[in-house]
């Protein structure tokens, strides 16, 4: 379907239609998009799907800012006078969010991605769809290298848990191996070599 585009006088004029609160609620709805995590690669087959945690790339910081900063240009002119008092309450907590975010974009600790490492190694197992399986192996050598050009230290008390999880995928990845036509080794074996490599990254964090 072709997206219609308005001028922007003519948004100009239905937003200054709106009422404060509705303005408010807006903004709030806004900020979310803005702080919305995780990426997420998805591979399908059929009915099946796997979801692979991606850590963000290192733009989106900056596209975040840049966003924020439309954001609080837009929160300036909300009308504060107008608003209940619940309402005021809620716009200067948003405000000291959009301010923050402005200053710093969107900080997303690693400990949130690499917890769910193995989720897609235990998806696969469940499915035991070989051909979503193939492609699940091919996609895994060029996935970590992205993982760990993107990868920023865990917080210290978060890689213990990290190292607990991608060893947990390595176990997941082995039970797959079993499960799976054994003309597939030589995916499984390149496989292996890019999540120890992951493992070892996660592993040098504790140095």
């Amino acid at each position: 379907m072709k997206r219609i585009k308005y001028p922007w006088w003519l948004l100009f004029a239905l937003a200054g239609c709106q009422s404060a609160t509705d303005q408010l609620r807006e903004a709030e709805h806004r900020f979310l998009q803005i702080v919305a995590i995780p990426e997420r690669l998805q591979l399908a087959v059929g009915n099946d799907t796997l979801f692979l945690p991606v850590l963000p790339a290192p733009e989106a910081a900056d596209e975040a800012k840049a966003d924020a900063l439309q954001l609080q240009a837009r929160i300036q002119k909300i009308d504060i006078q107008t608003l209940e008092m619940n309402d005021k309450q809620r716009l200067e907590i948003l405000k000291n969010a959009v301010d923050d975010l402005v200053l710093h974009g969107v900080s997303v600790p690693v400990d949130q991605i690499c917890s769910r490492i193995a989720d897609p190694f235990q998806q696969a197992l469940q499915h035991n769809n070989p051909e979503l399986t193939g492609r699940f192996l091919e996609q895994i050598p060029e996935y970590f290298r992205e993982m760990e050009e993107r990868w920023h230290k865990p917080a210290p008390h978060k890689i213990q848990d990290a190292i607990l999880k991608a060893d947990s995928a390595f176990d997941a990845l082995h039970l797959l191996e079993q499960q799976s036509p054994t003309s597939m080794k030589n995916k499984f074996i390149t496989a292996r070599f890019a999540l120890k490599d992951y493992i070892g990254l996660c592993q040098s964090a504790l140095l």
